[in-house]
C-alpha cells in the first residue's frame, strides 16, 4: 500500500506538470488560466502533505521540481500584477490630470459666460431687449429668454463649449474612480500573490532542506556501509564455511566403516561442500516476504554518485522487523559499525538478508528463524537519519535488488 502511495504522488506530479505544459486549444483563455491555476493548488497541496521522513528519492525530487516551477510560476505572477498595478495608478494619474485640466477649463468658460452675461445685461444691442429688461411685469423666463435672444453667435459658442467640459470632466471623473477602484484590486492581488509567493518559497525551502538532508545522510550511510564491506562479507563466509564443516562430520558420522565408507564420504563431503554455495544461487529464489510494514525511501542502485546496496524502508521507530525468510541468524548485535544494530539471516543456498539500524534485537546469533519471525524493532542506530530498516539481499555475499525478490 505505501509502494503505492509512493507511485501514484509521482504520478499525481508528473500529471500536474504535463498539464502546465500543454497547450490551450478548445479552451478560452480565461478557463485555461483557471485550470492552471487549479492545478498549482493542487501541486501545492500536494507538496504540504509530502512527509519528508516518508517521502522517496524520487518523491522528494519530483516535488522540488514541482515546487521550483511553482515558484517561478508565482514570481511571474507578481511581476504581472506589479505591472498591471503600475499601469493602473498611471491610467489614474492620467485620470486626475485630465481633471484637473477640465476643471481649469471648466472655470475659464464659467468666467467667459459670467463676462458674456455681464456685458449682455448691461449694452443691450437692441431697444426691445431694454425693455424687456426694464419691465416690472414680465416673468422670469421671458426675461431668460429675452437674454438667450439677445446672445450672437460668438456667445453660444461658449456656452456650448462650456456644456461638453461640463460632460468631459464628469466622464473623466467617473473614468478616475474607476481607475482608482481598479488600481486598489490589483494592489490587493498583488499583496495576495506576494503571500502565496512567499509560502511557496518557504515550502520549497522545506523541501529542498529535507532533500538535502536525505543526500547528506544517504551518502555518509553509504560511505559508513562500504566500510563495513569486509566484515559483512567476513562473517557470511564464515557461517557458510561453519555450514559446509558441520555437513561434512554429519556425513562422515553417518557414513559406515571400510573402504566403501571412504569413498561415500568423499561424495558426501563434496556434496555437503555444494550446499555452502556455488558461483550463482537458484535461478528463481522465491519466498522471500517484506521485512516490516513500511515505506521504501530509497531503492537499490546509484543514488546521487554511491552505489546504495540495498533498500531503506521507513516507519516508526521501534516497528517490527521480521525475517524475510526461514534461515539461521548468524550476526545480532552491534558492532559500532554504519549499520548500528543488525542481523543477519542465513538462508542456504547462498542467501543472506541483512537488517540494519534496528533499535533493539529480538533474536541472538545461532537461532533458527521462520519467516515472519520478529528479529527486532526499527531504529535509527549508526549512520542514520530517521528510523528506518536498511534491508539487503546477498547472493554468495553480493547485494542484489530485493525488489526482485519481494
Amino acid at each position: 500500500m505505501t509502494q503505492r502511495r509512493s507511485i501514484t504522488i509521482i504520478l499525481l506530479l508528473a500529471t500536474v506538470c504535463a498539464l502546465l505544459a500543454g497547450p490551450v486549444t478548445a479552451q478560452s483563455e480565461s478557463d485555461a488560466r483557471a485550470e492552471r491555476e487549479e492545478i498549482r493548488q493542487q501541486r501545492a497541496q500536494l507538496a504540504s502533505e509530502l512527509d519528508p521522513l516518508l517521502a522517496s528519492d524520487q518523491e522528494l525530487e519530483a516535488t522540488l521540481s514541482a515546487l521550483n516551477e511553482n515558484v517561478a510560476e508565482q514570481e511571474a505572477r507578481v511581476e504581472d500584477s506589479r505591472r498591471a498595478v503600475e499601469a493602473a495608478e498611471e491610467e489614474l494619474a492620467s485620470a486626475e490630470a485630465r481633471i484637473e485640466e477640465l476643471e481649469a477649463y471648466v472655470a475659464t468658460l464659467d468666467q467667459q459666460a459670467a463676462d458674456l452675461a455681464v456685458e449682455a445685461f448691461i449694452s443691450p444691442t437692441t431697444d426691445e431687449v431694454t425693455e424687456v429688461f426694464e419691465s416690472s411685469d414680465l416673468n422670469e423666463a421671458s426675461r431668460k429668454q429675452a437674454f438667450i435672444d439677445q446672445l450672437n453667435s460668438e456667445n453660444l459658442d461658449v456656452l456650448e463649449a462650456l456644456r461638453v467640459a461640463e460632460e468631459d470632466l464628469a466622464i473623466a471623473r467617473a473614468d478616475a474612480e474607476i481607475a482608482a477602484t481598479e488600481a486598489e484590486q490589483l494592489r490587493q492581488e498583488e499583496e495576495e500573490r506576494l503571500a502565496q509567493l512567499e509560502a511557496a518559497r518557504a515550502e520549497q525551502q522545506r523541501v529542498e532542506e529535507a532533500l538535502d538532508v536525505r543526500i547528506s545522510g544517504l551518502t555518509a550511510e553509504i560511505d559508513a556501509l562500504d566500510a563495513e564491506e569486509a566484515r559483512v562479507q567476513q562473517i557470511i563466509q564464515a557461517a557458510e564455511q561453519d555450514r559446509a564443516q558441520a555437513a561434512a562430520a554429519a556425513a562422515a558420522a553417518e557414513q559406515p566403516s571400510g573402504d566403501s565408507a571412504g569413498s561415500s564420504g568423499s561424495s558426501g563431503g563434496s556434496s555437503g561442500g555444494g550446499g555452502g554455495g556455488g558461483s550463482v544461487g537458484p535461478s528463481n529464489p522465491g519466498g522471500f516476504a517484506w521485512p516490516a510494514s513500511c515505506t521504501v525511501t530509497s531503492g537499490f542502485g546509484m543514488r546521487w554518485g554511491r552505489m546504495h546496496k540495498g533498500i531503506d524502508c521507513s516507519a516508526p521507530s521501534g516497528t517490527p522487523i521480521y525475517a524475510s525468510k526461514g534461515g539461521t541468524v548468524i550476526f545480532a548485535s552491534s558492532d559500532g559499525s554504519g549499520y548500528g544494530t543488525y542481523v543477519i539471516v542465513d538462508h542456504g543456498g547462498g542467501y543472506t538478508t541483512l537488517y540494519g539500524h534496528m533499535s533493539s534485537l529480538s533474536v541472538r546469533s545461532g537461532q533458527s528463524v521462520s519467516q515472519g519471525t520478529n528479529l527486532g524493532g526499527m531504529g535509527c542506530t549508526g549512520s542514520c537519519t530517521g528510523p528506518h530498516v536498511h534491508f539487503e539481499v546477498r547472493v554468495n555475499g553480493t547485494a542484489q535488488d530485493p525488489m526482485n525478490y519481494l
